[in-house]
């Protein structure tokens, strides 16, 4: 008989930026003409504060904060 372990408090629910990704992912799958296509991500930005998501951002987006811009 194996025996029960507790379950881990960091694994009971993934952490509010997955679950805000997962979100933008399946809002991106129902948007072909997207002007950002996921697979073109690069930058994804969260609120420091309530890790709610700020932007996707694609390698060659000017705005992208991930390269300087």
């Amino acid at each position: 008989m194996a025996s029960a372990r507790p379950q881990d408090p960091v694994c009971a629910e993934p952490p509010p930026p997955v679950r805000e990704l997962a979100r933008a992912y399946r809002r991106l799958q129902h948007h072909e003409d997207e002007q950002t296509p996921f697979d073109d991500v690069q930058y994804v930005q969260f609120n420091d504060a309530d890790y709610r998501l700020v932007g996707l951002f694609s390698k060659d987006d000017p705005a992208n904060p991930g390269e300087g811009g």
